[in-house]
């Protein structure tokens, strides 16, 4: 995987270390690591919920992750909703049989 923070990094100081590639290459491994800990995290979310905080993410963390996330957001809104719509029926139904 191709970093766009190590990139930047790695180019302008390999003159200043021996072994630029391995640093690079940590970099990137560490990187993999929180991502994979940032998607898991959002996949054990079993239920709504009404705000979200990422303490120790950055920016450039959540903008790797935006899509993947509105797409999940959307789908908890879509189906809360729906799930909402069948409750307030099945409320409406025995009273209309009375």
């Amino acid at each position: 995987m191709q970093s766009a923070l190590t990139i930047p990094i790695v180019h302008s100081a390999k003159d200043d270390f021996k072994d630029a590639h391995i640093i690079q290459e940590k970099l990137v491994s560490i990187e993999e690591k929180r991502h994979h800990k940032i998607m898991h995290g959002f996949k054990v979310l079993s239920e709504p919920v009404p705000g979200l905080q990422l303490n120790g993410v950055s920016a450039m963390e959540i903008n790797r992750i935006r899509d993947f996330v509105c797409v999940g957001l959307r789908k908890i809104v879509k189906v809360s909703g729906e799930e909402e719509e069948r409750n307030a029926a099945q409320e409406d139904t025995p009273a209309a049989s009375q």
